[in-house]
């Protein structure tokens, strides 16, 4: 992390510590609490490996929740309940 300048950040840190400084990038594998207060998320699939790679959805959580449209949206829908 020290070698691309990200230093300071630590495992475990909460999302909500992140200042968005207008060019920030998260990035956070199934990890369904910081995909539900994510500013935008991007899913790739169908699929992992050499299955995945195609962009199937780009938007706003809420959006991701309401359409179900992916296996992503499907299990973050039945989070936030």
């Amino acid at each position: 992390m020290a070698d691309v300048g990200l230093g300071y950040l630590t495992l475990g840190q909460q999302s909500t510590t992140l200042s968005g400084g207008g060019k920030s990038v998260l990035v956070i594998e199934h990890h369904l609490a910081v995909m539900a207060h994510a500013d935008w998320i991007i899913d790739l699939g169908p699929g992992a490996g050499h299955d995945g790679g195609r962009v199937v959805f780009a938007g706003l959580p809420a959006d991701l929740v309401a359409a179900r449209s992916t296996l992503t949206g499907q299990h973050l829908a039945a989070y936030v309940g």
